[in-house]
């Protein structure tokens, strides 16, 4: 009770000071995919890329996706398996009880038994604190991963799931808005705007009239081809949200392992614009590994070379070949039949739900086409989840020996070096004969922000409206 006296005291302290931006501020922001869910631990970008503004972490990413400090006010490591975080003294959820090293670990404890957190606390052996505003964490052996691991991990009071420590409060749901308000008892500088409302708006047309609204600050995935004709008090931009999207081979199919066919493949997907098809709302590349993702290497490059000119091998010619999309992008898939067809290639396209299924369902299909976002901004991620053999989403049932040695010698690696070399010998490997596939395109995402307003993104897309600054 003391403590939430206090709170209240400091309360009126801070109603004194600090830098608002006026009431009459845009504060409404249009979203085009809708929340998953108001529970932070629920991860997805679709949460996070709101839910950030409420809920925050030990520490956290800045805008080129480094480590830096959130609730610790410092942190660093005793021993190669235990880390220690020395925590703010000024911590207050957003119900009023005040953060300490024993509410934390508490609170950590709980967080760790739920399934969606599990692998973020995978190699963590015990949470203890040593002090007042300390904490320490034991592993069960050194994890080069463990701060990314944390800066995904919510602090919140599953007694109170919608309280966090964030620079904003929800107030609640009102229709389509999450309703938010600042929170005056935050820890560090107050957020500039009183109110801010994230809306989802599926409808672009009507998403894009919200451009004429008063009260409009920003509006997000906006085509293009559109901004020509969008109002002129509006400053217009795109960022890459850090995934891939590739063909994959399926050496379970004698045609997907064949090489004269990987490397048609590579030719004809090489020569498709699909900038051109998605209204430039998507950048070729060469590369699996998205640029801002730990492990890229601009230098990465494939044996096979891009002919803008070639015959169709005589054993391909006349055979049906079907590629596995799924069923979302049913578009998308006569896109790519018309196109392979007008090569010389026969194609059906076979639309499932991908993260579903199951060997027979792509015994059939030499290809196979799907996106990928790395966890953590580290691209080991994407070499265990689909390179690596036995993986249950290795779709295309590759395998490769040097693959799994160097996934094997990643776990012994302890310095961003070491494992920066390994991941890019990987990309190599992965894009030489036996390839894992083609890669094609990474997504961009088009947003307006109001003129006169300076609002920060992260390498990965996520805006910043906590920092949000008046020109």
């Amino acid at each position: 009770m003391l403590k939430k006296i206090f709170a209240i005291l400091v309360f009126l302290v801070l109603l004194g000071g600090g830098f608002y931006l006026y009431q009459s501020s845009p504060s409404n922001v249009y979203y085009a995919q809708n929340l998953i869910s108001l529970n932070p631990s629920q991860l997805s970008d679709y949460n996070n890329t709101r839910l950030i503004h409420v809920f925050e972490s030990l520490v956290k990413y800045d805008k080129n996706l480094r480590i830096q400090s959130s609730l610790a006010r410092s942190y660093g490591k005793l021993s190669p398996t235990i880390w220690e975080f020395t925590l703010k003294d000024n911590i207050y959820t957003h119900d009023g009880t005040f953060v300490d090293a024993v509410f934390l670990v508490k609170q950590l404890d709980r967080l760790r038994s739920l399934p969606s957190l599990k692998m973020h606390f995978k190699t963590i052996q015990q949470i203890k604190h040593s002090s007042d505003f300390t904490i320490q964490l034991s592993l069960t052996q050194p994890d080069p991963l463990i701060l990314a691991k944390l800066a995904q991990v919510p602090i919140i009071d599953l007694d109170q799931p919608l309280s966090g420590t964030g620079p904003y409060q929800i107030l609640g749901m009102k229709g389509q808005s999450l309703k938010l308000q600042r929170f005056d008892l935050y820890h560090g500088n107050l957020a500039s705007l009183d109110k801010l409302n994230l809306i989802y708006e599926p409808d672009t047309q009507k998403r894009l009239k919200k451009l004429n609204s008063k009260g409009t600050l920003s509006v997000l995935n906006i085509l293009p081809e559109q901004i020509q004709r969008l109002p002129q008090d509006f400053n217009y931009d795109s960022f890459s949200d850090l995934s891939s999207h590739f063909f994959i081979f399926n050496y379970k199919t004698q045609l997907g392992a064949q090489k004269d066919f990987q490397a048609t493949i590579f030719s004809l997907l090489k020569n498709i614009d699909f900038a051109k098809f998605t209204y430039n709302q998507v950048a070729s590349t060469d590369q699996f590994i998205p640029k801002g993702v730990f492990g890229y290497d601009p230098k990465t490059t494939s044996e096979f070379g891009i002919q803008s000119e070639f015959t169709i091998p005589k054993d391909l010619q006349g055979q049906e070949i079907q590629i596995a999309i799924n069923s979302d992008l049913a578009t998308f898939g006569e896109y790519l039949k018309n196109y392979f067809q007008s090569s010389g290639l026969k194609v059906k396209i076979k639309t499932l739900e991908l993260s579903q299924a199951q060997t027979n369902d792509l015994a059939d299909c030499p290809l196979v086409f799907i996106g990928f976002k790395s966890d953590y901004a580290d691209s080991q991620s994407f070499f265990e989840t689909l390179a690596k053999t036995g993986s249950r989403y290795n779709f295309g049932f590759y395998r490769n020996l040097n693959i799994q040695a160097n996934l094997q010698k990643i776990t012994q690696a302890q310095t961003p070096k070491e494992r920066l070399a390994i991941l890019q010998k990987m990309n190599q490997i992965i894009l030489n004969y036996p390839a894992l596939g083609v890669p094609v395109y990474e997504n961009k995402v088009y947003y307006a922000t109001k003129m006169g307003y300076n609002l920060s993104k992260r390498l990965d897309g996520v805006l910043d409206f906590y920092n949000l600054m008046q020109d």
